[in-house]
């Protein structure tokens, strides 16, 4: 034997796994009822009742849906199916990502999702990345995956010219050095193409009507089988071949489709010579520790992207780049928020106030867990849009429609944690922090029930705003921001209480109105926004101007907690506060 396989025997890796998308034809919920849940509870049946049997899968958002559904003597076995290598779990991502749409923070913050959920449950992270479905692949994701810990990657659509190429070249396995995110050498990634697609062999897909195998035709189905494992064999360097048996949501019956892999592993292997063949349940670790012990194989390398993929000359897969453009712009406005959210309690919940806080360990199993609880359902829900048939539009409206549900309701609890964060930063100071909403508000001259002093001044029919502007990035900005007034007689003010440039425009009811309104006005300013920090900023409303002008404050300013950060994320564009008067900024 040369590298665990006798001499003219061509090791054949079968991959048992179930592709399962977290909404396409289906809602996310639908596809776990109908589909996913008998599934993984028939995949560990057949698991536990034989040892030898392999199973990998991906989707985390899906298992996490199953696993918390099972008693604790289930999840006990369960543990023992990873513990012993027989259930891996690969890519390990919340879901499988596409390649071509999401910003690549967002792409590690759903693979982090994930990855911790498995870690915290079984003490494993994935070693291998599994994108087998997206429709082309980045340069960037060889790196980033690299960075984040992977040993290899297995990818699946490219374009078929390429993909003939490299077959014929024997470039089906490479290392990949994709775009340079200054890792160096150190970001290559071995890169393993699937021959052909990653379905089970044509004619050994028994939930679609294949023929079984039986006593009496078990020899036949296994010659046709070891010669289309011997046929892909010509496409890699190494006599170990990976053999995917499953598809989309495949193993709903497992007892039958490991009951025809068992017949056919046992009659090959029972003549190996015969069948120029060995064949084996594997995992994705068992078939690359393999291909890295073949002596005297050097691989290719290439540096270049997969992009446009195209499965035939008439079918370039592009129009997903802009199809849906509102959910691609609602991906990046949830990232944005959930950036500020993660960043505002990390910075909040490092540094406790003990006047506020007098008993910081009750605070702690009771306020900061149910934060914390808010922000993995928010991370949850942003992370379900970034599969290749979510943020690609792809998928049916019913399901678009459950998306855009999941990232309002994502949206919406980001922000409320954003301001109940700022609120608890604000607190910190000797003045009553403002109230603070994320609401849309027009500024009144009128104030009600107002005690914080801060907010009113002296004269009659003026009422001073504060609005409370944060910054997740970790450099200085500048921004336009808008506020929607109810005077024309009203003036900018920074937190030292000098007048800022503003520029006041006339509001329109509608497209068809002819005469602007005289109850509501656009008030524009440029704000200067700390790094990684918050900044507060006077909206002074009259209900007439001064006479004379007077350009001072009349009101005590309150300092902003803001302390230093990380980059990366986006600004969070709406936050007002008045103490139960309240108010919000739009970001133009």
């Amino acid at each position: 034997e040369v590298d665990g396989v006798r001499a003219g025997v061509v090791h054949g890796h079968i991959i048992a796994h179930s592709h399962c998308d977290p909404g396409w034809l289906d809602t996310f919920e639908s596809y776990y009822t109908k589909d996913v849940n008998r599934i993984l509870t028939g995949v560990m049946n057949e698991l536990l009742a034989d040892s030898t049997r392999r199973f990998v899968w991906s989707e985390s958002s899906f298992f996490h849906r199953w696993y918390e559904t099972l008693s604790q003597e289930r999840k006990r076995k369960f543990k023992k199916l990873v513990d012993n290598g027989q259930l891996e779990f690969v890519g390990g991502g919340w879901a499988q990502h596409d390649e071509a749409n999401p910003d690549y923070v967002a792409i590690m913050n759903q693979i982090t999702t994930g990855h911790q959920y498995l870690l915290n449950n079984f003490g494993v992270v994935p070693r291998i990345a599994w994108q087998i479905d997206p429709f082309g692949h980045s340069a960037v994701s060889p790196s980033v995956f690299a960075l984040m810990g992977y040993d290899a990657l297995v990818i699946n659509r490219i374009h078929f010219r390429i993909k003939a190429q490299f077959k014929q070249k024997k470039h089906m396995e490479f290392i990949w050095r994709g775009s340079d995110v200054g890792g160096g050498s150190g970001t290559d990634m071995f890169t393993h193409v699937l021959h052909t697609h990653y379905s089970a062999p044509r004619g050994f897909d028994w939930e679609e009507g294949s023929p079984r195998v039986s006593p009496t035709n078990v020899a036949q189905r296994a010659q046709v089988l070891c010669n289309e494992i011997k046929q892909r064999r010509n496409a890699y360097r190494t006599d170990h071949v990976l053999v995917p048996f499953g598809d989309d949501f495949k193993f709903k019956n497992a007892q039958l489709q490991f009951s025809m892999m068992d017949q056919l592993i046992r009659e090959i292997n029972r003549d190996e010579k015969r069948y120029g063949c060995r064949l084996s349940y594997s995992t994705l670790s068992d078939y690359f520790n393999a291909v890295k012990a073949a002596q005297g194989v050097k691989h290719p390398v290439v540096t270049s992207d997969f992009y446009p993929y195209a499965d035939n000359d008439d079918s370039y897969w592009t129009g997903y780049f802009t199809t849906r453009p509102f959910l691609k712009e609602a991906s990046r406005s949830v990232a944005a928020a959930q950036r500020s959210a993660e960043m505002l309690h990390a910075l909040v919940r490092s540094n406790p106030n003990p006047a506020d806080e007098p008993n910081p360990e009750a605070l702690s199993t009771t306020f900061w867990e149910d934060q914390y609880r808010s922000l993995f359902l928010a991370r949850t829900d942003s992370a379900l849009f970034l599969p290749h048939d979510a943020i690609t539009g792809t998928a049916r409206a019913s399901v678009v429609a459950d998306y855009l549900t999941r990232m309002n309701r994502a949206t919406n609890e980001l922000k409320r944690m954003i301001r109940v964060f700022l609120q608890r930063a604000l607190q910190r100071q000797p003045n009553p922090a403002p109230l603070l909403t994320h609401d849309a508000y027009v500024l009144s001259a009128t104030s009600s029930n107002n005690n914080n002093n801060n907010n009113n001044n002296k004269n009659s029919g003026e009422v001073v705003r504060p609005v409370v502007l944060f910054n997740s990035l970790a450099w200085p900005r500048k921004e336009l921001v808008t506020v929607r007034v109810g005077s024309k007689y009203s003036i900018v003010l920074d937190h030292r209480g000098e007048p800022v440039a503003a520029q006041l425009d006339s509001v329109f009811s509608d497209f068809s109105a002819t005469e602007p309104r005289t109850d509501e006005f656009d008030l524009h300013f440029v704000a200067d926004l700390p790094p990684s920090g918050a900044v507060v900023y006077f909206v002074r409303v009259a209900t007439q101007p001064r006479s004379p002008p007077d350009t001072s404050t009349e009101y005590s300013v309150t300092t902003v907690y803001s302390a230093q950060g990380s980059n990366g994320g986006g600004l969070l564009g709406a936050l007002r506060g008045g103490a139960t008067s309240t108010s919000t900024v739009k970001q133009e």
